[in-house]
C-alpha cells in the first residue's frame, strides 16, 4: 500500500506524465546506492571500498528493471528503509541507555513495517536486526541491555509476520501455469530440480548478467526432467559458491563491526532471496530481474567485505573489481535504451526470448497494431507451436482476425472455433 501511494503523489504533482514516475525511481536508486556505501562505511568498510560498494550498487545491470519499470519502486523504498533501520539499529550498539535503545527499536521497527507495507520481503529483516543482536549477545552475555532490546525487538517481528500471514495468507489462488509453470507441475522431482535451475539462474544474473529480460515466463526455461540435465551443473556450481561464501564469512567473523559485515550481508541475501526462492511456498513468477534488487545488495557487501579483509591493497584484486566494473556499466548502458518504450522493450526481448508465449505474443500484438500482418501472424503461429495445448485462446483470436483480414475465412473459422473453445 505504501507504494501505491508513493504512484498517488506523483500523480498529485504531475498527472499522468510517464517522467515523473521514472525521475522518482531513478532518484530512490540513487538514495539506495547511498544509503549502501553509507551503511558499510559505518560497519568499517574504508571510504574507498564503501564508494566503490555504492558504485557497483548503482551501476549493476540486474537493476535495470527495478528503476526503469515503474512498478519497480516496490523495492527501491523497501530497501531503503531497510537500510535506515539498520543505520539506526547500529547506531546504539551496543545499547548503554536503556530509554533510547527502547525508542531506537520502535523507530527501527516502524521503518521495518513500513518497508514491509512497500514490499513484504521487508518483514524478513526482523530477523536480521534479531540476529545481529544474537551475535552480539554471544560476546556479550551478560548486558541486560541488550537482552531486553533483542527480545522486543522478537516479539514485535513475530507480531508483524504473523498479522501479515492473518491478513494474507502465503498461498496463491490459482496460479497461473504460464507465469510459474513449475508450480504447477505434478511430479515433486521435476519441481525440485527445476526450481534448482531458477536458483541457478538467479545467481548467474547476479554475477553475470548478459541476458536481462522481463519475461521469463512458459517457456521460457523449460523445466528440468531428469538429473542428466546439463543445465543442473549452473545450480551445483551456485549452490558451491554460495557454501563457500558462508565459510568464508564465518571464518572472518570476530567481535567487531568489520569483522561482522561479511555474514551480514549473507543474511541480507538469504533473508531477501527465501520469500522469492519457492522453497517456502510458491510465488507467482518464474524468475523476475527486480526481485534481485535486495539480494544484490547483499552479495555485494560480502563478497566486497571479504576482499578488503583478505586483500586490502591488491593491485590485481583492484583492477580486476575496477574491470568489471567497466563490464557492468556497459551492459547497463546496452539494456536501458530497450527500456526506452513499451514498442523498444517488446521488440528487444522478443528477439532474444524466443521460448516465451507471452514475449512472443506481446510481439505479435505489436506487430498487428502497426498492420504488419505477416510478421504478427508468424509469431501468433510460434506462440501455439510453443503451447500445443492451447491453454490461451488469444494468439488463435489475433489469427484468425488476421485471416479475415486475408480474406481466408476457413482458416479464420477454424483458429476463431480453437480460440471460443479455448
Amino acid at each position: 500500500p505504501l507504494t501505491v501511494l508513493t504512484f498517488r503523489w506523483n500523480f498529485l504533482l504531475h498527472g499522468f506524465e510517464s517522467s515523473g514516475f521514472h525521475i522518482a525511481n531513478l532518484l530512490l536508486h540513487f538514495i539506495c546506492s547511498g544509503l549502501l556505501a553509507v551503511f558499510s562505511a559505518q560497519c568499517g568498510f574504508s571510504c574507498w571500498w564503501a564508494a566503490l560498494l555504492g558504485s557497483f550498487f548503482l551501476i549493476h545491470p540486474v537493476h535495470t528493471e527495478s528503476v526503469l519499470y515503474i512498478v519497480g519502486r516496490a523495492d527501491l523504498i523497501c530497501l531503503s528503509l531497510i537500510l535506515l533501520s539498520c543505520l539506526l539499529h547500529l547506531k546504539v550498539s551496543p545499547p548503554r541507555n536503556l530509554l533510547v535503545a527502547l525508542m531506537a527499536v520502535v523507530i527501527s521497527s516502524i521503518l521495518l513495517i513500513a518497508a514491509g507495507l512497500c514490499k513484504e520481503t521487508g518483514f524478513c529483516f526482523f530477523g536480521l536486526l534479531v540476529g545481529w543482536d544474537i551475535l552480539w549477545l554471544t560476546w556479550q552475555p551478560s548486558n541486560v541491555r541488550l537482552w531486553i532490546r533483542m527480545l522486543l525487538l522478537l516479539f514485535l517481528g513475530t507480531a508483524s509476520c504473523g498479522l501479515r500471514w492473518w491478513y494474507t495468507g502465503t498461498t496463491i489462488e490459482r496460479m497461473d501455469p504460464f507465469s510459474n509453470p513449475v508450480a504447477a507441475e505434478k511430479d515433486q522431482m521435476v519441481r525440485i530440480l527445476s526450481y534448482a535451475l531458477v536458483h541457478g539462474i538467479y545467481g548467474k544474473l547476479l554475477v553475470w548478467p548478459s541476458f536481462l529480460c522481463y519475461d521469463y515466463s512458459f517457456d521460457a526455461v523449460p523445466l528440468v526432467r531428469s538429473l542428466s540435465d546439463c543445465r543442473l551443473l549452473l545450480p551445483t556450481s551456485c549452490y558451491l559458491a554460495f557454501f563457500g561464501l558462508i565459510n568464508l564469512s564465518l571464518r572472518t567473523l570476530r567481535p567487531s563491526k568489520r569483522g561482522e559485515l561479511p555474514i551480514v550481508g549473507m543474511a541480507i541475501l538469504i533473508l531477501s532471496f527465501l520469500p522469492m526462492s519457492n522453497l517456502l511456498f510458491p510465488v507467482g513468477t518464474m524468475i523476475g530481474e527486480r526481485l534481485l534488487y535486495i539480494p544484490s545488495a547483499g552479495l555485494l557487501i560480502t563478497i566486497l567485505a571479504l576482499l578488503q579483509e583478505k586483500v586490502p591493497n591488491n593491485r590485481g584484486v583492484i583492477l580486476c573489481l575496477l574491470l568489471s566494473g567497466l563490464i557492468f556499466a556497459y551492459l547497463t548502458a546496452q539494456r536501458v535504451p530497450e527500456w526506452s518504450s513499451p514498442e523498444a522493450i517488446t521488440v528487444a526481448d522478443a528477439l532474444k526470448q524466443k521460448r516465451s508465449t507471452r514475449v512472443q505474443y506481446n510481439l505479435g500484438t505489436h506487430y498487428m497494431s502497426n498492420k504488419r500482418y505477416d510478421e504478427a501472424l508468424s509469431t501468433f503461429e510460434l506462440v501455439m507451436d510453443l503451447d500445443p495445448a492451447g491453454n490461451d485462446c488469444m494468439p488463435f483470436y489475433h489469427a484468425g482476425q488476421i485471416q479475415i483480414y486475408r480474406g481466408n475465412n476457413t482458416a479464420a473459422e477454424a483458429l476463431l472455433a480453437k480460440a471460443v473453445s479455448g
